[in-house]
């Protein structure tokens, strides 16, 4: 139970982080899943949003929860300052390779 702290991972790519444990009902015959999300200052909260308690049974729902949860992390990724900034950084580099090589004289 000890909270994961995204700071660890040095990574200029990972920004989100969604955590997957297993829980235990007590006289279930059901497999459940504790659901967190963690990410880094930059990126703020994106929907869907987990609910309370983030419990989920293991089925086609959560299999479809975490894969919108996923592709909207990752757009709200796109959006943050920090990944904008890197993106431009890498646009103009790549266009200046391009002049270089293609570009006449």
């Amino acid at each position: 139970d000890t909270p994961f702290d995204p700071t660890i991972i040095r990574s200029h790519f990972n920004q989100i982080f969604l955590v997957v444990q297993k829980y235990e009902i007590p006289n279930s015959h059901s497999t459940y899943y504790r659901l967190s999300v963690v990410s880094k200052d930059t990126i703020s909260p994106f929907p869907p949003y987990l609910p309370d308690p983030p419990i989920f049974k293991k089925n086609k729902a959560l299999r479809n929860y975490i894969i919108s949860k996923l592709i909207n992390g990752e757009r709200r990724n796109y959006q943050s300052e920090d990944f904008a900034r890197r993106l431009v950084r890498a646009r103009v580099g790549g266009m200046g390779a391009l002049v270089q090589e293609f570009a006449t004289e």
